[in-house]
């Protein structure tokens, strides 16, 4: 990835950022391969968001289902295509 920093970032900080994008990002994909191995097993047909983790992504989704013309079942944790008709 490539990062642009304002003049007053200094280069220790830049650099301290960078290390820490880099954790998160190292972080989230081991995550998401564990996600997928577990949906691999048929178990589940889809993934569910923590709700209290995964707001920002969950008001997403709504904005998205809303700007398609489809809808979020109240009880459900993940609006889907065959849910938004």
């Amino acid at each position: 990835y490539d990062y642009c920093f304002v003049d007053a970032v200094s280069d220790a900080d830049a650099a301290q950022f960078i290390r820490f994008i880099d954790q998160v990002q190292d972080e989230d994909q081991v995550l998401c391969e564990d996600v997928q191995r577990g949906l691999g097993t048929g178990y589940l047909p889809q993934g569910r968001l923590l709700r209290s983790q995964e707001q920002a992504l969950r008001h997403f989704q709504r904005l998205v289902a809303e700007g398609i013309g489809g809808r979020e079942d109240e009880g459900s944790s993940v609006a889907t295509p065959d849910k938004m008709r």
